[in-house]
């Protein structure tokens, strides 16, 4: 009985432990920057050994900005840096992805410039030395600073032919900045965006279902057309008559008889001369 209740109760904190690694840490940025917020989220900040940096654990986080904006990233890490005249407001916010796949960077990457309407040219011809059997020349970089916070993306090289890219996701509220550029949440072009990262990935994975049928590969079967060949007469063989021998052996035979005709008379005549 006692195994019984401990094996019990082993197991509901399993799935406790399970419930709060799934739960990502909300961090609301909505309408404050401060450092209150990532307090208020539960969120074990990691002391890097430098004042201008506070580094965060992984985790799965929900990142709510302003104008509705929302991001939820699955991180290894990242870091936050104070603002440098208060530092109870945030300056950066820096989450860094595990190693990916190149199917899998690209996507997300593709989601990024298109939410912003960013240019993917330099994506392309940073990318094509890996794909020619190369490596990345340094680190990609793009970023939105017409939004308040300035959102970035940079892409890093894993050094792993597998899964060689490490995203880097940037939200910048630096406040002589933001000033100097006019921008503030009331500017924003974009809203309501909903950037989830374990969505974007998940759709690489899934395969368009056909009516709920399985349609098995039919062999195409191509019937070779025979095109009868055009029927090619030879040439009639005109055969030349030999010229008969029977005139000539009939001719022969008429000469013998007239021949023999001439002796019977001539014998005859001497015959009838001798009796005289």
């Amino acid at each position: 009985m006692k195994v019984l209740i401990t094996v019990s109760l082993l197991f509901a904190y399993c799935l406790s432990g399970l419930s709060v690694l799934a739960q990502s840490k909300s961090l609301d940025f909505s309408t404050e920057r401060g450092l209150g917020v990532l307090n208020e989220s539960g969120v074990n900040l990691v002391d890097l050994g430098a004042s201008t940096r506070i580094g965060l654990p992984a985790d799965s986080y929900e990142i709510l900005l302003p104008s509705g904006n929302l991001f939820n990233l699955e991180a290894v890490g990242g870091y936050i840096t104070p603002e440098f005249n208060d530092d109870s407001n945030i300056s950066k916010l820096v989450f860094k992805t595990r190693a990916l796949t190149m199917s899998e960077a690209l996507a997300l990457a593709d989601v990024f410039h298109d939410a912003f309407d960013l240019p993917k040219k330099g994506l392309s011809e940073w990318v094509d030395p890996f794909n020619k059997g190369g490596v990345f020349s340094g680190f990609y970089s793009i970023g939105s600073d017409e939004n308040y916070p300035a959102m970035g993306m940079k892409l890093l090289s894993a050094y792993s032919r597998e899964t060689p890219i490490i995203i880097q996701y940037t939200y910048t509220w630096h406040s002589t900045l933001m000033k100097m550029r006019g921008v503030s949440p009331d500017t924003n072009t974009v809203k309501k965006l909903n950037y989830d990262m374990a969505e974007i990935l998940a759709r690489l994975q899934q395969v368009p279902a056909v009516s709920g049928e399985t349609i098995e590969p039919v062999a195409e079967v191509i019937e070779e057309v025979t095109t009868p060949e055009p029927a090619i007469e030879s040439p009639t063989e005109v055969v030349t008559p030999e010229p008969s021998e029977e005139p000539a052996e009939q001719s022969s035979n008429w000469f013998l008889w007239l021949l023999g005709g001439l002796v019977v008379l001539g014998g005859l005549a001497m015959v009838v001369r001798r009796k005289n």
